[in-house]
């Protein structure tokens, strides 16, 4: 009778006890399981702290905030110039050279007089001319001017005295007093005068006095020049 004849080799042999190929298997199942669940632990901790390059970027500009804070607002004073009158009306000042040490005497109003009145002009003695000067005609032959100073001033200076250059020609003599007492007596005429400086400390009347020695005529008159009369302290 033909058929499939039996393997010799299968027959007698115990068949395979169930289960046995995934016994084999479990062992590759979980080192996959192991293996994913490493993978994923350790993609949680890179995310977790980040990579470094993501942490500590290689350069960073920092901007600086600059910030402008106002300083104080400062005020200078202004300068102030104090002047103070004598009882003579004087007034300040008002050329150069004459600073809070000087004391012009052209611009000061004198307080008692005989003769002439001694006022500001402008006059010409041996041909230099001069702005700043007190001057009053000679006639009649004496007379004289005080001024108050107040016992504030220590000297008395004028840079020129005679007769101005365009008056008729005439010799006269020039006194300068401290409260009547003299300090100074000089002659001077056309083209020869004569500079001034007294110690008048502590004295309070300036007296100016001139004297002709003879007649005079108005019309002949010569005029007495001071020039850049100031009172020092």
């Amino acid at each position: 009778m033909s058929g499939v004849q039996p393997d010799p080799h299968r027959q007698g042999s115990a068949p395979e006890a169930p289960g046995n190929g995934a016994q084999r298997q479990r062992p590759l199942g979980e080192i996959a399981a192991l293996i994913s669940a490493g993978t994923g632990l350790l993609g949680l901790l890179l995310g977790f702290f980040g990579l470094p390059a993501v942490v500590n970027p290689p350069t960073a500009t920092q901007a600086t905030a600059i910030q402008t804070v106002p300083g104080p607002t400062v005020t200078l004073p202004s300068a102030t110039v104090t002047v103070t009158a004598s009882a003579t009306g004087t007034t300040a000042p008002g050329s150069a050279g004459a600073g809070p040490d000087t004391q012009r005497l052209s611009l000061m109003t004198y307080v008692d007089t005989n003769g002439p009145a001694l006022g500001p002009v402008t006059g010409t003695l041996n041909a230099k001319p001069y702005d700043d000067a007190l001057g009053m005609s000679t006639c009649p032959s004496r007379g004289w001017v005080d001024y108050n100073i107040g016992r504030s001033w220590k000297r008395f200076t004028a840079s020129a005295v005679g007769i101005d250059d365009n008056s008729p020609y005439n010799a006269i003599t020039v006194e300068v007093f401290v409260d009547d007492r003299k300090l100074a007596s000089f002659p001077v005429g056309v083209g020869n005068p004569q500079t001034v400086d007294v110690d008048i400390t502590g004295g309070i009347r300036l007296g100016i006095a001139y004297s002709t020695g003879s007649d005079c005529h108005p019309s002949k008159a010569a005029r007495l020049v001071i020039a850049e009369p100031l009172l020092k302290r």
